[in-house]
């Protein structure tokens, strides 16, 4: 059986997400597990919601850290297959 844990880093001002953490990622390197973490930051009010518009993928090595992926939101679409449904062809 695997366990899993995942860890949810809150900010306790205004309760944005700072970062998820596993602990159950492998690495397809040599099949190992190792801490995987998604630090995010830079939340942008859309319509109404607060968005994360920056984020990593982190994996946490034994020599280190290594940030294979850095993501920056340009554009977000809500209900696409509604839209795409009231779109003429």
């Amino acid at each position: 059986m695997l366990k899993r844990l995942y860890k949810l880093r809150k900010n306790l001002h205004d309760s944005h997400i700072l970062q998820f953490t596993s602990d159950d990622r492998t690495s397809i390197n040599d099949m190992q597990q190792y801490r995987f973490s998604t630090p995010v930051k830079n939340y942008v009010n859309i319509n109404g919601r607060n968005v994360i518009s920056y984020g990593e993928a982190i994996w946490h090595y034994p020599d280190g850290a290594f940030t294979y992926g850095k993501f920056n939101l340009k554009e977000i679409e809500y209900n696409t297959s509604q839209a795409a449904a009231r779109t003429p062809e």
